[in-house]
C-alpha cells in the first residue's frame, strides 16, 4: 500500500455524508487531500519556501523527501500544488496549536511565486 493511499479528494473529506472522523483528524486530512491522493499524486507537486524562493519537486515524493537537506520541513512555509483538483495547500510553519492561519498569514511574495509559477485561478487553502 502506498503512502498516500488514504487521502481522498478534498470536496469528499469536507462532505458530512463521506467523512465521520474527529475535527483534527478532519484538518489533516483536509491537508493531505490537497496534492497527496492516489487520484492526483502524478500530477502534483510538492513545494516549500526556502526563505528566498520557491523550491518544487513532483510526486509522489514528500517534503523531507526532496528537501531533506534544508533540516525539518515544519520549521518551513510549504504544502502542495494539486493540479487535477486546480488547490494549493500553504503549512504556516511553527503555527501555535489551536489556532487557525489564513491566506492573510501568508507573505505575499509566497503567494506570487506560487500564483507565477502554477496558476492564479487556483483555490489557496491554508493549514
Amino acid at each position: 500500500m502506498n503512502w498516500y493511499k488514504k487521502a481522498q479528494l478534498y470536496e469528499d473529506v469536507l462532505d458530512d455524508n463521506y467523512y465521520s472522523g474527529d475535527p483534527e483528524t478532519r484538518e489533516a486530512e483536509l491537508y493531505f487531500s490537497i496534492g497527496q491522493n492516489e487520484e492526483t499524486i502524478e500530477e502534483s507537486y510538492c513545494w516549500i519556501w526556502n526563505g528566498e524562493r520557491l523550491l518544487i519537486k513532483q510526486g509522489p515524493t514528500t517534503h523531507n523527501m526532496a528537501f531533506r537537506y534544508l533540516g525539518n520541513p515544519e520549521n518551513f512555509y510549504r504544502g502542495w500544488v494539486d493540479n487535477v483538483q486546480k488547490m494549493i495547500s500553504i503549512a504556516i510553519p511553527r503555527q501555535i496549536p489551536g489556532t487557525k492561519s489564513t491566506v492573510e498569514d501568508v507573505p505575499n511574495e509566497i503567494i506570487k511565486a506560487l500564483y507565477y509559477k502554477f496558476d492564479t485561478d487556483y483555490q489557496i487553502k491554508v493549514f
